[in-house]
């Protein structure tokens, strides 16, 4: 199988500015009744101050623009040293190291891991809602885990990540959803961390780690059952 070509990661748009008031008029005289109508404007840009604090506050917490709510970013905690780059397949260094431990929320908001020692073998799929090939991959693991070919006690987890909201097939909650998917999820933030701490270098990445935290395979690009149910033997025996 020829691995997907990498993608490159999007561009995010710059954060919009808000415009500053404009400049102050030449002083008036003290006549009666102009301090009653400049006390409704301090109210008003001390209104708008609040705001655009409450705003930027809401916007740090995670992206929200879906219309049911689901958040598409959030902050995640990346708990263990990073693993090296994705190069392809053959000797890959990463096989053996501990998996760092990813600690988030998922699209509702709930709280949400995937990786580390879990007791369970794990599959980790990192995707990104504007790639192809993960718009491809995603149903055919979707068949597989319905249809019973994933191994019993399998924990598989799409972390959402490379999110843009001015690329196709946003927000990527209602495309897994729209898909059926069944698995976990865990949100990446907008630097990337929980799949630079992977060493994703293209999308679809898939991480497969032993019930003792260990990674045991790596891949990118598409993969049918018979190479997914291989690429995940190695977690399932331990």
């Amino acid at each position: 199988m020829t691995p997907a070509k990498r993608q490159p990661s999007p561009r995010r748009p710059a954060a919009t500015r808000a415009a500053r008031p404009g400049g102050a008029g030449r002083p008036r005289p003290n006549r009666p009744g102009a301090r009653s109508r400049t006390l409704p404007i301090v109210a008003g840009v001390v209104g708008l101050v609040v705001l655009l604090a409450i705003v930027a506050a809401l916007v740090a917490g995670g992206d929200d623009d879906s219309d049911d709510g689901a958040l598409s970013v959030a902050p995640v905690t990346v708990e263990g040293a990073s693993l090296p780059r994705y190069t392809g397949p053959g000797d890959d260094p990463a096989v053996g190291a501990a998996a760092p431990r990813l600690v988030g929320v998922d699209v509702t908001g709930a709280a949400a891991e995937a990786g580390g020692a879990s007791g369970s073998p794990q599959l980790l799929v990192f995707v990104a809602h504007w790639c192809p090939h993960c718009q491809a991959e995603v149903p055919r693991i979707v068949e597989w885990m319905r249809d019973g070919q994933a191994p019993d006690g399998l924990e598989v987890t799409a972390v959402v990540t490379g999110t843009d909201s001015s690329l196709p097939n946003y927000p990527p909650s209602e495309w897994l959803a729209d898909e059926g998917w069944a698995g976990g999820v865990v949100l990446d933030d907008e630097r990337f961390s929980a799949g630079d701490a992977y060493g994703l270098s293209a999308y679809p990445f898939l991480v497969a780690v032993a019930p003792d935290g260990s990674v045991t395979a790596r891949a990118s690009g598409e993969l049918p059952p018979d190479e997914l149910s291989a690429l995940v033997a190695g977690a399932v025996a331990g």
